[in-house]
Formats: structure tokens, C-alpha cells, sequence
């Protein structure tokens, strides 16, 4: 993902992903290091995407998180972003 993700759009990915995700994904992994600003209209579209990628059966990660974005996951509970993400020990 580049640039920005919120309320204007977050339709964009859900579409992407829609068109995407299906039989046979076997994994996503979604690359937010160029991603400069997501609201939480953003974050919960990438927590929707997750979880329809983990009800096909397909392995999820996330990585590329950005310090602005970990924050946000630490005070508003996400469903599939939590799973996804997991921190670089």
C-alpha cells in the first residue's frame, strides 16, 4: 500500500481485495512501509481484507508497520490486524 489510507480510500482496497481474494489464495501479505497516514476507516478496511483472507484459508502478515499505525493498534482492538502483525523480535 502507498500513500494514504482513509475514509476516501479504503473503498479502493476493499474493491482490490475483493477482486483478489478467492479459492486457491494460499497467502497475503500486505507491505505498509510506504504507507504515510491511515485513519481508522483505513485500519479497519485492512482488518476487513485479513479477515477475509483467513476465511479463505490463506496465511496472512503484515509487515512494513510504521510506529504511527503500531500505535493505533495498541489502544483500538482489531479483530485480524493483531494476528496478521507480529512484531520483529
Amino acid at each position: 500500500l502507498v500513500g494514504e489510507l482513509d475514509l476516501a480510500t479504503a473503498p479502493i482496497l476493499a474493491s482490490t481485495a475483493n477482486r483478489a481474494s478467492g479459492p486457491g489464495m494460499e497467502s497475503l501479505t500486505l507491505d505498509l512501509s510506504a504507507l504515510s497516514f491511515a485513519d481508522l476507516v483505513g485500519l479497519r478496511a485492512i482488518d476487513r481484507v485479513i479477515g477475509m483472507a483467513e476465511a479463505a484459508g490463506a496465511a496472512t502478515e503484515i509487515v512494513g508497520l510504521s510506529p504511527m499505525v503500531r500505535r493505533v493498534m495498541e489502544i483500538v482492538p482489531f479483530a485480524h490486524l493483531d494476528r496478521a502483525y507480529q512484531p520483529e523480535r
